[in-house]
């Protein structure tokens, strides 16, 4: 009795041409999902270190310690979740200002206070406004053209990512269905000739699985060579001219690539025992 394997032998030694071509389309999917995978990544990274957005807050230098006090809680309590710390007035001021400030005995209390990365723009102007208010507050300040610059451009970046990785996934999941199909040409005869004569399903699509096996694992191999040389080629260069990193560390990099090839062997092998359960028995 001729095993699955020795049937997949010949068959595909019948279709080579077939395998090959299957082998190349696998390949460069697996380059494309591998590097939407790691921009997505990286973007992640990139976010997780960006820390919130921060304004100044000066304080009445004339206050006792325990009105001091009282206004700090009343400024935590405008926005709970922020963190508050205070600056030295020598890393802000000027030295002749500093200098003038001290003359007069009025160096102010400056505190930042830093927002969760997560809060909006329109969120952080609201607490502005309230602290303003609170007695003891000389004044606030936050350059807000920045913030909106900056959370308008991490948006953008989320946004195209997303756009690029939603029609990406779509892409390469119909580009595998067709590479099921394809094996499927070259094997089509041998199992409508297996199904008239009553073979179980197994029998019928078995060889067309292991060959998907086959191609999906080869493609795999050729499409880590693809990425590494596409990306450890190009992406130094673009952090090195922008300062910025836009590459994920080598244990993300090789985790990515596992999960990218388990999915591109898992969805070939489900599309040739979809796209072999279209065969029909032969009938004369």
């Amino acid at each position: 009795m001729i095993s699955v394997k020795e049937r997949a032998l010949r068959l595909l030694n019948k279709g080579k041409k077939d395998f090959w071509l299957v082998v190349a389309v696998l390949s460069l999917s697996f380059c494309l999902v591998g590097q939407v995978m790691m921009s997505l990544y990286s973007f992640y990274l990139a976010h997780r270190g960006v820390i919130g957005d921060e304004v100044s807050i000066f304080v009445d230098p004339t206050l006792n310690k325990q009105r001091t006090d009282a206004v700090l809680k009343e400024i935590q309590e405008v926005s709970p979740k922020a963190d508050l710390r205070e600056i030295q007035p020598a890393d802000v001021l000027e030295k002749d200002i500093l200098r003038l400030v001290e003359a007069k005995k009025k160096v102010p209390l400056i505190i930042a206070m830093q927002f969760p990365r997560s809060t909006h723009v329109e969120a952080i102007k609201e607490a502005v406004t309230s602290i303003e208010k609170i007695k003891g507050v000389e004044a606030v300040t936050a350059n807000f053209d920045w913030i909106k610059k900056r959370h308008s451009l991490r948006e953008a970046i989320a946004i195209g990512i997303g756009a690029l990785a939603v029609p990406t996934v779509l892409l390469v999941c119909m580009l595998i269905y067709q590479t099921g199909l394809r094996l499927r040409s070259f094997m089509k005869e041998e199992q409508m000739l297996l199904l008239m004569l009553g073979a179980g399903r197994f029998a019928v699509c078995g060889p067309q699985l292991l060959i998907a096996f086959w191609a999906s694992g080869l493609s795999c191999l050729i499409g880590v060579l693809l990425l590494s040389v596409t990306m450890w080629l190009s992406v130094p260069l673009l952090e090195s001219a922008f300062e910025v990193t836009l590459l994920p560390p080598l244990t993300s990099c090789l985790l990515i690539c596992l999960l990218t090839a388990c999915a591109i062997i898992f969805l070939t092998v489900l599309s040739s025992f979809l796209s072999s359960g279209q065969s029909q028995a032969l009938k004369f």
